[in-house]
């Protein structure tokens, strides 16, 4: 039986627009706390409106929900992702111009999981716990047809 490529491109999608976004060091993104393009009345909206390209702003801080990084890590995290998200774009592109969606598909999956693995390394013992449980949530939500950060804000 053949899977669906929407839970794999819908988390290589978030894994990109976590490269475009970034938390402020030394920040904690709390549950249910307004990120910085709701305070600024954008609503969590991006270039292409909500949900458009550039709206990934919930996914990311999903992934760093509950988590405090100081001013090193936010560094290194950010690095993380601007050396993914070169590789990403292109690999969108390809599909885009008519590549191989499953090949795409499997280097996207191999790219997140790595993204993910080297994010996680840079975080504590306790911060590590808290981004499983994160990624884990992240996940349950993608599976089940759901936005990778969550529903968007009312």
């Amino acid at each position: 039986m053949a899977r669906s490529p929407v839970p794999v491109l819908s988390l290589a999608a978030l894994l990109a627009a976590c490269s475009h976004n970034s938390t402020t060091a030394g920040s904690t993104i709390e549950p249910g706390a307004a990120n910085a393009s709701v305070a600024s009345g954008r609503d969590g909206r991006g270039p292409g409106g909500r949900g458009g390209m550039g709206g990934f702003g919930r996914a990311d801080q999903a992934l760093l929900r509950g988590i405090t990084l100081s001013a090193d890590q936010q560094q290194r995290v950010d690095s993380i992702r601007a050396g993914y998200r070169a590789q990403m774009d292109q690999m969108r592109q390809q599909q885009q111009n008519g590549g191989d969606r499953d090949a795409a598909r499997s280097q996207m999956r191999t790219m997140m999981e790595k993204q993910l693995a080297e994010i996680r390394a840079v975080l504590t013992p306790d911060q590590q716990t808290q981004f499983d449980q994160n990624v884990a949530e992240m996940r349950s939500r993608i599976q089940q047809g759901g936005r990778p950060g969550g529903a968007p804000p009312m």
